[in-house]
């Protein structure tokens, strides 16, 4: 049984805003070793790619859970992850800092200096940054004899958030019949056929080629700055990358990561545990690239409320006024699932 949510602070109240230098001085005592812990992780990173011809699939996973550390199970603590000694934490702390740069909270002076110049785009009327988001899910690679290098064909899931979006929905005060029509979501039979029984609770499934695909994604990325988005992303990368797919993105979150401070997880679980967590109704609807994206673009927005509640708890006045799009990302998370004749399947 999943535990109760945090309670959800009333849309509109305030709290009396505090200089952020003495609240953020503890989360930056990391910076004096900082520069030992980038150079562990560039360490391990090289120590895999040297040893990955060599290894069996098997070893390879392996290999690749321990750096990134879902092998690493240590219990949740906030001074944990305020001074990590460990790389793979580090990893984790950066995940759920890129969610706090996108929706502009929690912003420490180094996130301030960072968001300055990675994302300098602030929307206007808003502390949410002019991003789209772009949530990518792959499944079904064919004729796979020599690993992904051997795919043929693959099915693939895309779901597009545009910060635009919110913000328009929320200054404007626009009524939605389902507010999780904001993320757009699509899903790609590559170089395949579409299958006989449909299960893609978000619209009907496309048969495409290679190349067309390739346009989408020039077309979804046009005059905009994108990040990244998926739920242990190695895996949708390498399949990406093999059929020269590229999303130029700012950065990639990668939501397994993103999901241990929030959560306050010592563990990695299925992206299945993590919306059970986050009170997101998915049930019998994963397995399907195009449901998967969406349900992850859900996620994200599952983790940035949970995670600015637990810090405007902990900060107390820290914080100011709960932002306006709290509301709107709540009930996208919380939203219904269209295609109720496409249920009829289980996890």
């Amino acid at each position: 049984m999943s535990p109760e949510p945090e309670p959800e602070p009333e849309l509109g109240s305030e709290r009396k805003a505090q200089e952020p230098s003495g609240m953020h001085l503890q989360q930056d005592m990391l910076e004096f070793d900082k520069r030992f812990l980038i150079a562990n992780l560039a360490e391990e990173e090289a120590k895999y790619r040297a040893r990955r011809p060599s290894m069996t699939s098997k070893e390879r996973r392996k290999a690749w859970s321990d750096m990134v550390g879902w092998s690493l199970e240590t219990p949740y603590s906030r001074e944990l992850y305020d001074k990590p000694q460990d790389f793979r934490l580090v990893r984790r702390r950066r995940a759920i800092e890129l969610i706090r740069m996108v929706f502009g909270y929690q912003l420490s002076p180094r996130l301030k200096k960072e968001i300055a110049d990675r994302l300098p785009y602030r929307l206007r009327g808003s502390n949410m940054r002019d991003i789209r988001l772009i949530c990518v899910d792959t499944d079904k690679a064919r004729n796979l004899s020599k690993g992904l290098e051997g795919a043929t064909s693959f099915h693939m899931g895309v779901a597009i958030l545009d910060t635009r979006d919110l913000r328009d929905v929320i200054q404007n005060g626009f009524k939605l019949d389902n507010p999780s029509d904001l993320i757009r979501t699509y899903q790609f039979a590559v170089q395949d056929r579409v299958p006989k029984v449909d299960r893609f609770c978000f619209g009907d499934t496309e048969a495409i080629s290679r190349e067309d695909l390739k346009r989408r994604f020039v077309e979804w990325q046009q005059g905009r700055d994108v990040i990244g988005v998926a739920y242990s992303l190695h895996g949708d990368l390498a399949l990406l990358k093999e059929f020269e797919i590229f999303l130029s993105a700012i950065c990639w979150i990668d939501l397994a990561l993103a999901q241990y401070i929030p959560l306050q997880n010592a563990t990695a679980p299925s992206l299945a545990v993590v919306m059970n967590r986050l009170r997101i109704r998915y049930a019998g609807r994963l397995h399907e690239p195009g449901n998967d994206a969406h349900f992850a673009m859900r996620t994200l927005l599952g983790l940035a409320v949970l995670d600015f509640w637990r810090e405007w708890t902990h900060w107390g006045n820290g914080l100011g006024a709960i932002p306006r799009w709290y509301g709107l990302a709540t009930k996208i998370v919380r939203a219904d699932i269209p295609r109720p004749e496409r249920y009829g399947f289980t996890d």
